[in-house]
């Protein structure tokens, strides 16, 4: 029997009829079988999450399948501790089972950070080094000063801070700013006799003023001496007026029995420039 007889015959026909019917039940069963393994037309909507604590979300997502995994916490105010502040995907969005839905939650304590040395920085420096850290800069006080528009000091709840200290991030930082001084705008110089250099340094600064040189007597030798010294002559003397931004000369002894001899001019001290070379 020819080729073209075959083809033509009944036995072919048949067999071709078989094979088009199998071809066409194995892509079916195939593509059954393929949608019931990919969960085909079977999308989940996302239920909401958000203000409820991770525990109470998976039983919720344990209904559809579905897994809750934590990536991320923030402190937020306006939600509860520890609850769902942000999922993804969104509520209402559509997805298989047994997909994750990543969420971040509200922490429990605010987180901590170390406070920054904004003291001596632009105020539009400090502004920048402050968000870097992620704190907020409150009120702004400013003060006569020469360094006009620069941080003077720092403070936290209305007390000065120091850097280093931890503190709660997205705290609130008040920043004292020079101003700049004015032309004749006067001030009058404080006692600053009987006291250590680090409080007449407070003392110099609340009156508009400077400590500039710093001269030590025989007294002073090791560094625990220039701790214990305290001030036994200043110039310009107490309660003289002098001009805002102006600076003092302090001169420190451990011998506090010297500041009446210092005032009467009774005796006659070797003194050193802090910048000389002692054994501190």
């Amino acid at each position: 029997m020819s080729l073209g007889g075959y083809i033509k015959s009944k036995i072919f026909l048949v067999n071709f009829g078989i094979a088009v019917i199998v071809f066409f039940l194995l892509f079916w069963l195939t593509s059954y079988f393929i949608d019931i393994y990919t969960s085909h037309n079977q999308e989940i909507k996302v239920p909401k999450l958000i203000n409820l604590k991770p525990q109470e979300a998976q039983k919720i997502l344990d209904e559809f399948s579905l897994t809750l995994e934590v990536v991320d916490s923030v402190y937020l105010t306006n939600f509860k501790k520890g609850v769902i502040v942000e999922q993804t995907p969104d509520t209402g969005n559509l997805i298989k089972e047994n997909r994750k839905i990543f969420v971040t939650i509200n922490a429990l304590t605010k987180e901590k950070i170390k406070m920054p040395d904004l003291v001596g920085s632009s105020i539009r420096q400090a502004i920048t080094d402050a968000e870097t850290y992620g704190l907020r800069i409150g009120k702004k006080r400013y003060v006569p000063d020469f360094a006009m528009n620069y941080v003077l000091r720092q403070f936290l709840n209305g007390k000065e801070i120091k850097p280093g200290t931890i503190i709660p991030k997205n705290s609130y930082i008040d920043l004292e700013i020079g101003k700049g001084l004015n032309n004749g705008e006067s001030t009058t110089t404080p006692n600053l006799l009987g006291i250590s250099l680090q409080h007449a340094n407070n003392k110099a600064k609340s009156a508009f003023l400077s400590i500039s040189g710093i001269y030590y007597d025989k007294t002073v030798i090791t560094k625990n001496d220039t701790m214990e010294a305290v001030v036994i002559k200043q110039n310009p003397k107490p309660n003289n007026n002098i001009v805002m931004g102006s600076f003092i000369d302090v001169w420190l002894s451990k011998d506090k029995t010297l500041i009446m001899e210092i005032e009467n001019d009774t005796t006659d001290l070797l003194y050193n420039n802090e910048d000389e070379e002692t054994d501190l």
